[in-house]
């Protein structure tokens, strides 16, 4: 016999911002957000040793959207971490593996 069943209150997804692909390949990073309130975001990339890569401010109308991120460059492969922040005390570590071209 089985039960019912029922759904779990709070196991929603929340507001939160993901990459994807990852592994990135290329220069191109693509950012979903995820029922994020309006505001500016940034967004800081640093390699493996804490040294920044790139930084930019992207401005987020609110709700759900894909964002996507053109560097200069491709980057290298290997591990990379992006830390995206905003005013209203939203901070997010986001790890990345880097793939080939």
């Amino acid at each position: 016999m089985y039960s019912q069943s029922r759904k779990i209150p709070g196991t929603a997804a929340s507001e939160t911002i993901s990459v994807f692909p990852n592994p990135v390949k290329g220069n191109t990073i693509s950012l979903n957000f995820y029922k994020m309130p309006a505001g500016k975001y940034a967004l800081n990339i640093t390699n493996n040793l804490g040294a920044s890569i790139s930084s930019t401010q992207i401005q987020h109308p609110g709700g759900t959207a894909v964002k996507t991120i053109s560097l200069r460059q491709s980057l290298a492969v290997g591990q990379y971490r992006i830390e995206i922040t905003s005013g209203n005390n939203f901070r997010k570590l986001i790890k990345v593996i880097a793939g080939s071209k």
